[in-house]
């Protein structure tokens, strides 16, 4: 793949108001033009359905399939599966940028747009923190559990009111005493 013009839309030519499908297959070479380490291969489908208002362009994208990963603990690649449902708003305004990770300024002169970035994006989304291979996802991990161990012996918990009442006494006790002297 020589560049990404294949995920480029003509919004131009697009009528208002109505809604266009268009489907995407990604595969390696999609994941090796990012020229980044998170995801490297995969065979994934995207569809996209994008609505076109006068003001904005709505993207509902689907992607499904599965990205090579390597495993953490064994360095063994392994597929991961993978299900995307995320909404993205292209808003027409004079300057272009993004307002939130769901919208996005373009400007009213723009006459393609490219979901290339995005794709990759929210196919990157769903890269586990902890990339296990399946053969030890059963297995109890040794940091999911706490261990506490401590040589000093707990001291043993007093009752506040029953330590109160104590040293009230002790003091009326003294009291007394000194009273009778």
């Amino acid at each position: 793949m020589k560049d990404l013009r294949q995920f480029d839309i003509d919004i131009v030519a697009l009528r208002d108001n109505r809604a266009y499908e268009f489907e995407y297959r990604i595969g390696d070479d999609f994941f090796t033009f990012f020229e980044t380490d998170l995801v490297q291969s995969g065979q994934c489908t995207a569809k996209v359905e994008l609505t076109k208002g006068v003001s904005m362009l709505t993207a509902k994208l689907h992607i499904t399939g599965f990205i090579g990963l390597l495993c953490d603990r064994s360095l063994d690649p392994f597929d991961y599966p993978i299900e995307v449902h995320h909404t993205l708003y292209f808003k027409f305004g004079d300057v272009e940028g993004d307002d939130t990770d769901d919208v996005i300024m373009i400007a009213r002169t723009t006459s393609t747009l490219n979901l290339a970035k995005y794709l990759y994006e929210f196919v990157g989304l769903e890269v586990p923190m902890k990339k296990l291979h399946p053969r030890y996802q059963t297995e109890p991990d040794a940091d999911d559990v706490l261990v506490y161990s401590s040589s000093a012996e707990p001291e043993p918990e007093t009752d506040a009111a029953g330590s109160l009442e104590d040293s009230l006494r002790q003091l009326q006790d003294k009291y007394k005493n000194r009273n009778k002297q």
